[in-house]
Order: C-alpha cells, then structure tokens, then sequence
C-alpha cells in the first residue's frame, strides 16, 4: 500500500466517520429529542437546527475541500465544476436554514 493509497483509505475513513455522525444525530434528535416539528406552536421544531448545522458545518464543507485535497488524476476542469457545485448546494441550504430559524426567532407567540 503505498502513500497515496493510504492517503485515499483514511479519506475514506473521514467521509464515513461524516456520514456516521449525520446518521446518529437523526437518530437522536428523532428518537430521543422527540422527533421534529414543523409549525408555530411545535415545541419540537428547534430540533432541525442542530441536524442542518451538522449537516452543513461537517458534513457538506468537508466535501467541499475534498476535492482539492484527494485530486490524484483528476483534470482540474473536474475540480472547479465539482467543487463549485457542491459550495452552491452549501450556499443555498444555509441560506435556506438560517432564513428558517431567523423566522422561528421573531415570531409573536
């Protein structure tokens, strides 16, 4: 196993220890939170801020820099339309959250 194998087996080992801590954090936030809400009288709908921020902060911005870190032989043209389309999905999904709690936050209860 050379270098650059192992390099690429612990980056494995970096995305699947990502996907495992978003698998357990819906599973706790539904199972032992409660679940989730959707609503202005819910008590539960707070419980999706901590899940897209672990989605988003681990998970997404990880695979963000990804590319630019694992790119053995892979055409630069392939790096820039890949990570320019996952930073858009970041972009857009944090927009969308962060819109979603400013809201939750000012409403009159």
């Amino acid at each position: 196993m050379g270098r650059s194998a192992g390099f690429m087996v612990l980056a494995g080992l970096a995305q699947l220890v990502g996907a495992t801590v978003v698998v357990l954090m819906c599973v706790m936030l539904g199972h032992f939170q409660g679940g989730y809400g959707w609503g202005y009288q819910n008590p539960h709908k707070f419980n999706y801020h901590p899940l897209f921020m672990t989605i988003g902060l681990i998970f997404l911005y990880g695979d963000g820099k990804c590319p630019h870190i694992l790119s053995l032989g892979v055409s630069f043209i392939i790096l820039v339309v890949y990570s320019t389309g996952d930073d858009i999905i970041l972009y857009l999904a944090i927009t969308k959250w962060l819109r979603t709690v400013s809201r939750l936050h000012h409403m009159k209860w």
